[in-house]
């Protein structure tokens, strides 16, 4: 094997400028990805070639380092498979309009180049530059050197089949296996955008301590089995065998089996692990608790209780994958909520941490940290994002907020004002050109009969928009008269408590981020409705003018004190309204549902309710509601 001479950090400054500047057409991604299975399968003489010279040098981890005709071919598989997935810089990402008209897009983007140091698995080598390339990103790989050969001769195959695409500057591999090179490619940030280290502790542990470059851990997996005092047995023996002895050499193996005391001897004997050739280590050493073995060994505890197995593996996990096999839901939604780990199963083998198991296709690895990605670590987690600003001239400190102004100073007015939060600019009658110049938008709380006259006074308002608070005033009438475009509002004088009630329309010119700014304005005096403008007047008479009846009804509640305090008697009448009225808003019930139950034979709120009914009280207030309505429809005929 030949070293680099001279300064290794010179030498990768070179291959990271040359990534740093390389083509990537994104819409020829996956043409070239589907290139690479081709070549690949094209090849495969060639790339068993090389992997049997690693295979004869290999004193280890044989399992992982194998190629062979079936392997390759399901590499290749899976680089079309990988080709087939949604594209993830496409993934629909927020737009906002923010109300000085500045548009903000949030964009996915690569992450940049992608460094990634890992230990044998030339599997490796295929799934990192294919997702990579799919991403859009450009990946500077460094294997082990017991791979070498495996490694240069797939990345070679693979950078020929990129070649007629003009894309074979984005992949390149590190030759230079000494430690040297893979401390200087952890200090290598002018040019990495990411280092993604994936193998052992000792190289996780490494690279943590030592890289300047931000790094996403794939990290080992010490994962734990914990068989529970009310676990399904059975369900238990074939879970473990599964995620023990079913490929021990992969990081989502387990490695100790936590046994509830309880039933740790009828398990032991129920599993007959020795016969599956799983040596026990039993009891487990300090040492065996914290080893990932990645072989058919697995190190065996007893714990006292639940929480005892949540403590230990919050002790000695590596945050991979955990499992807790029981039918105790209290138990597994304990485990599952306090475990601190990537991936934490119920009844289900730890096998299945997987990036193709969890629908999200080929993945680099499993992140056993929390930032940026965790889990499966596949093709979204290869993306970052950026934001798009378009405008027209915006500056910030002038623009950045909507001017809010009032024309009109009555009680209204002062309802809404009072609630606002913000700096108003408000009308006296002598300032209405003043407020309408220096807002964006202006409410109109003045009489329905005068709108015509101030407004035709007023001049500037093409850009601005009308908020009217007029009961029978159109949308399309204060449009004529002004030129602005108009939203139109129906509050109640609740709002000074910030409870009131709000009816709301717009017309056809205001956009979405300006009806949601007026719409959270008046939020904050209570509820919104909104609706269609040929229902806006029915609305008069059941919240615009219907305060009073509360009012009313209080006042008369109030008169009636018998000797009471008169202040106490309408405190009381007041809270007792407005409590029940919450138990109708709260209540699924009809009113008249609500009026029965309260009511009992021969008691005192029956007598009460039959003599509002005999005195006509229902039609009484309907028909004070009716002429409220019919002077709403006279004042917009008028």
């Amino acid at each position: 094997m030949m070293l680099w001479e001279g300064n290794k950090l010179e030498h990768l400054s070179i291959l990271g400028k040359k990534l740093r500047n390389a083509n990537i057409d994104l819409d020829l991604r996956n043409d070239a990805l589907l290139a690479i299975a081709a070549e690949l399968e094209k090849n495969i003489d060639s790339i068993i070639r090389e992997n049997n010279t690693d295979m004869a040098r290999a004193t280890s981890n044989h399992d992982r380092l194998m190629l062979d005709d079936a392997r390759i071919r399901a590499i290749a598989a899976a680089v079309c498979d990988v080709a087939k997935l949604p594209d993830p810089l496409a993934t629909p990402c927020e737009t906002l309009t923010r109300p000085n008209g500045m548009q903000i897009e949030k964009r996915r983007v690569p992450l940049g180049v992608v460094g990634m140091i890992y230990e044998s698995r030339p599997n490796v080598t295929v799934d990192a530059a294919v997702l990579c390339i799919k991403s859009g990103n450009a990946v500077l790989l460094r294997g082990g050197a017991d791979a070498l050969n495996s490694n240069r001769e797939l990345v070679r195959v693979m950078k020929s089949a990129l070649k007629p695409y003009g894309m074979h500057d984005i992949l390149e591999l590190v030759t230079d296996t000494s430690r040297e090179t893979a401390s200087a490619m952890m200090r290598l940030d002018k040019y990495l955008d990411v280092l993604i280290p994936r193998g052992g502790a000792n190289l996780i542990r490494t690279v943590r301590e030592n890289a300047t470059v931000p790094i996403i851990e794939t990290g080992t997996g010490n994962c734990h089995v914990y068989i529970d005092e009310h676990a399904d047995l059975a369900m238990g023996v074939k879970i473990l065998i599964n995620a023990k002895a079913q490929r021990p050499s992969v990081c989502n193996s387990a490695e100790t089996l936590l046994l509830h005391k309880s039933i740790a001897d009828k398990f032991l004997t129920m599993a007959n692990l020795e016969n599956h050739g799983i040596e026990l280590r039993y009891p487990a050493t300090e040492h065996d608790l914290a080893t990932e073995f990645n072989d058919l060994i697995l190190a065996v505890q007893t714990v006292d209780n639940i929480d005892d197995a949540i403590t230990h593996i919050n002790e000695y996990g590596t945050r991979h994958s955990e499992c807790i096999v029981t039918q105790n839901k209290t138990n597994a939604q304990k485990f599952l909520s306090r475990v601190d780990a990537a991936c934490v199963y119920h009844n289900v083998s730890t096998r299945y941490s997987d990036g193709c198991e969890f629908g999200m296709g080929a993945e680099i690895g499993i992140s056993t940290q929390k930032l940026h990605t965790r889990g499966p670590f596949a093709l979204d987690a290869l993306t970052t994002y950026k934001y798009v600003i378009t405008g027209n001239g915006q500056t910030r400190g002038e623009d950045n907020n909507m001017k809010i102004g009032f024309i009109g100073h009555g009680n209204m007015a002062r309802a809404m004002i009072s609630r606002i939060g913000q700096k108003v600019e408000i009308s006296d009658g002598e300032r209405n050109q003043a407020v309408i110049d220096a807002s964006d938008i202006i409410f109109l709380t003045i009489k329905p009969q005068i709108h015509h006259a101030v407004l035709s006074t007023l001049k500037n308002l093409n850009s601005k928009i009308l908020v009217t608070v007029a009961p029978g005033i159109t949308i399309k009438t204060v449009m004529d008269w002004s030129g602005a475009r108009v939203i139109r509002t129906m509050p109640n004088t609740p709002a000074m408590v910030g409870m009131g009630v709000t009816a709301i329309c717009r017309g056809d010119e205001i956009t979405d981020t300006e009806f949601k700014f007026v719409k959270d304005t008046l939020e904050k005096f209570g509820t919104v409705y909104e609706l269609p403008e040929p229902l806006m007047d029915n609305v008069i008479p059941i919240s615009g003018s219907s305060p009073v009846l509360a009012y009313l009804l209080v006042d008369a509640m109030t008169k009636f004190n018998h000797g009471l305090d008169p202040n106490t008697a309408k405190r009381m009448a007041a809270q007792t309204v407005m409590g029940a009225c919450q138990m109708i808003l709260d209540s699924d019930e009809s009113p008249e549902t609500l009026t029965d139950r309260v009511c009992s034979p021969g008691g005192t709120t029956i007598e009460m309710v039959n003599t509002l009914r005999t005195n006509n009280f229902t039609e009484i207030i309907m028909a004070s509601m009716d002429a409220c309505l019919k002077r709403a429809i006279e004042m917009r005929k008028s």
